[in-house]
């Protein structure tokens, strides 16, 4: 079978264990012979409350939704101009405060990440972004949303005033639900309720405002705490479990979601005192800071969350060179293996289309067969738009029979389509293009069985890498060393601990004719 989504690491593929594929195939069987299921007749937006209910509304109202809450903020923002308890600089002010609230709030989350990645607490970009003891700064996190409108509130509270940052915060999330709602329905729920939390929580100032009477402190309060307390409800369920998700990534997300509610808090702050507001800023960056530092001192990997290291042997039957390789999810060797193997320091990548980076060292030459690719065929392109092209058909075995293998066609040899002959018939395979611009074709279940495919290539010679993969080490003391020195925080995983036959074969358009 050819495998249409790996990756340019050998050792790493994309699904599930059998006995999970096959429940899984069951399940969706199931589903979709079930007679008492009735499909929507249309998308929905939903979401749950508390995990104790689901709330549910047809996407297409969504949108003329959110245009009617926005005119119903315009609308009790015209009022407080008409009854002046607001002017125009004061609006624009906090218009200017409540969209900086979200941008600082988007900067201290992004900054705190890329700190963290620097100081090496975090893998790299392309890792998976999990560690060990997330807490701390997931509650780091929260308070840098506290933080960031404290700050706000800080510069902007004597020029904004209460109705200044009422109208500013409101009528930005609106806009932001507007602007969700027509691009992504389906994720623009939390800032429609927080609009029209605000509505609905403005109605009591709005009777006082009619009637010539001045709000009372409990009107102005609710005014501002309907929404708040709205977004929160809806936003907590989803916070909770993003980490699960998305990892590190999800902290940053998290403060900007979270400036969301304390936009809504900044008109309270603008009616503190000074020194509570310093009390907010003083007492929010130094939980940042805790969150921060813990972070820094608990260990990144533990046992029960290890972190990823796969033991790779490589054997290039042209060189007739065999090396080790080791890539840590943190980029980092641990020192047990170092000193079971003379590593490399410095991280380099397994052949020269890899993007993908890891630890090599010297390693047993072994008797491995290597991996074939048979030009079968080569003759001119039938294609009139490409006269300059040679197609190729070719045959892939495994001498050793491999389960896997994988074929790395070089980017100037500018392989657009990979047609591979089926019992079916012919399959167009969906091509995997490499950072380097290399394409990848990888086949799973070949240890039986050859792979005849067909390729359009630029004319001319083109050196094509054909590898082969096997689970496990092969039969040296020195692999059985190296497993027992990854450390007990540290684990193998997907496919584990492989051995890879790499060989070179040049392509001739002129061969065979």
């Amino acid at each position: 079978m050819v495998d249409w989504a790996g990756s340019d690491r050998p050792g790493v593929r994309a699904g599930a264990a059998p006995e999970m594929a096959v429940r899984m195939v069951g399940a969706l069987l199931a589903l979709a012979n079930s007679e008492g299921l009735n499909p929507p007749l249309a998308e929905s937006v939903y979401f749950d409350v508390f995990a104790r209910a689901v709330v549910a509304w047809p996407a297409r109202l969504a949108l003329p939704a959110a245009l009617i809450v926005l005119g119903c903020l315009l609308a009790q923002s015209v009022l407080l101009f008409r009854r002046r308890a607001l002017d125009g600089r004061q609006a624009l002010w906090g218009a200017t405060g409540a969209l900086l609230n979200l941008i600082l709030g988007a900067i201290l989350g992004a900054g705190s990440i890329v700190l963290l990645r620097f100081l090496g607490k975090l893998p790299p970009t392309d890792a998976a972004p999990w560690i060990a003891h997330p807490l701390p700064m997931s509650i780091g996190a929260a308070f840098m949303a506290l933080l960031s409108a404290g700050i706000v509130s800080a510069w902007f509270a004597r020029r904004a005033g209460f109705w200044g940052f009422w109208m500013g915060g409101t009528l930005l999330v609106a806009l932001l639900s507007v602007v969700f709602n027509a691009l992504t329905p389906a994720a623009s729920f939390a800032p429609l309720l927080g609009s029209l939390a605000a509505v609905l929580g403005m109605l009591p100032c709005v009777l006082g405002f009619l009637r010539s009477r001045p709000p009372t402190a409990g009107a102005t309060d609710f005014a501002v705490l309907l929404p708040c307390l709205g977004v929160s409800a809806v936003l907590a369920p989803m916070l909770l479990l993003l980490y699960a998700a998305l990892g590190a990534l999800a902290w940053a997300i998290s403060t900007i979601a979270l400036c969301l509610t304390t936009t809504f808090l900044l008109p309270l702050l603008a009616n503190a005192t000074r020194r509570d507001r310093r009390r907010v800023i003083v007492v929010s960056a130094l939980m940042t800071l805790i969150g921060i530092s813990v972070t820094l001192l608990l260990p990144t990997y533990s046992a029960a969350w290890p972190q990823r290291i796969n033991i790779e042997y490589w054997y290039d039957a042209d060189q007739t060179q065999a090396h080790w390789w080791v890539q840590p999810a943190s980029l980092h060797l641990p020192a047990a293996l170092t000193a079971a193997a003379r590593f490399n320091l410095v991280a380099h990548s397994r052949f020269g289309a890899s993007s993908s980076l890891a630890f090599a060292a010297d390693a047993p030459k072994l008797t491995l067969a290597s991996p074939q690719l048979t030009q079968l065929s080569a003759a001119p392109s039938s294609s009139s738009a490409a006269p300059s092209r040679t197609h190729y058909e070719l045959r892939l075995r495994s001498q050793r029979e491999a389960p896997e293998a994988f074929v790395i066609f070089p980017a100037s040899a500018d392989v657009q389509e990979i047609v591979v002959a089926t019992a079916s018939g012919p399959q167009h395979a969906k091509l995997q293009k490499l950072r380097s611009g290399a394409t990848r074709l990888g086949v799973v279940g070949i240890s039986s069985a050859d792979l005849q495919f067909g390729i359009d290539a630029v004319a001319g010679r083109t050196a094509v890498q054909v590898f082969d993969l096997s689970y496990g080490l092969p039969g040296a003391s020195q692999g059985a060393r190296l497993q027992q020195a990854r450390p007990q925080n540290a684990t193998s995983s997907q496919e584990g601990d492989i051995t890879v036959v790499q060989h070179t074969v040049l392509l001739d358009p002129a061969a065979g004719r």
